[in-house]
């Protein structure tokens, strides 16, 4: 992590680099400090093409694909938006979720497997070392 946009004790920028059991890398780049804008799109980039979705569920998902001669085939794929957009709506199914009793459409075990990724990170920063995360154990 790193500050620097503001003077602050929050890491305004942070990248994650993410190596997985079958050996496929990933990174992963946040900052609220980002140009022009600040934005919580998520892309994945993978072996044969890219997937690019936007926080704003009024907007399609694109899959960009390696095609003929190294052109670049783009496949769109629009979604009916339901409810709140973006974090709004999942703070909104937590929120129904403990109020209202409804299943979370976030396990318990996936949240507890994010948390330990993100404390490894940190951990990672702290102690200039890798950290391997291992799955939760099964209850």
């Amino acid at each position: 992590g790193a500050t620097f946009e503001k003077a602050t004790q929050a890491d305004d920028t942070a990248v994650l680099s993410l190596r997985f059991s079958g050996g496929t890398l990933a990174s992963i780049y946040v900052s609220w400090a980002q140009r022009p804008r600040m934005t919580d799109d998520v892309t994945i980039q993978c072996e044969k093409g890219t997937l690019l979705v936007p926080t704003d569920a009024s907007e399609p998902i694109r899959v960009l694909e390696s095609g003929q001669a190294g052109a670049v085939d783009e496949s769109v794929y629009a979604f009916e938006a339901a409810g709140e957009p973006g974090w709004s709506a999942a703070v909104a199914a937590f929120v129904d979720a403990v109020t209202m009793h409804k299943q979370s459409p976030v396990s318990g075990a996936d949240g507890r497997s994010t948390m330990a990724a993100v404390l490894a990170a940190y951990d990672a920063l702290a102690n200039k070392r890798v950290v391997q995360v291992l799955p939760p154990a099964r209850e």
